[in-house]
């Protein structure tokens, strides 16, 4: 696993959230959304936090999820379908039930 996928900084009570796909446009796959959910968590329990700015590295904020892995990946194997839509959502349902504001740039 590629750790570098999206990177957290903290610096002034601002926690920075970066997409780091850029060659991919930040399309976002199954490690990129375990990240995102390790992130939300770290900044939410974190009093230091007191905004939390998402964003991406390159020329893209995010170009959606990357589809190379519905036909390589979870359409082959359905049952594995399912939980990565409920992780998906579970992980978007952690941002904005995040009691600090969050800005996408």
């Amino acid at each position: 696993m590629n750790s570098n996928v999206v990177i957290f900084e903290k610096h002034d009570g601002i926690g920075k959230i970066t997409l780091n796909r850029p060659k991919a446009l930040n399309a976002l796959t199954i490690e990129t959304f375990e990240k995102l959910r390790e992130y939300f968590i770290k900044a939410r329990e974190d009093d230091e936090v007191k905004i939390l700015v998402l964003t991406g590295a390159g020329r893209a904020f995010s170009a959606g999820l990357d589809f190379s892995l519905l036909g390589s990946t979870l359409l082959e194997n359905l049952s594995k379908l399912r939980p990565f839509i409920r992780m998906i959502q579970e992980t978007i349902n952690m941002l904005e039930s995040m009691e600090k504001p969050s800005i996408a740039a």
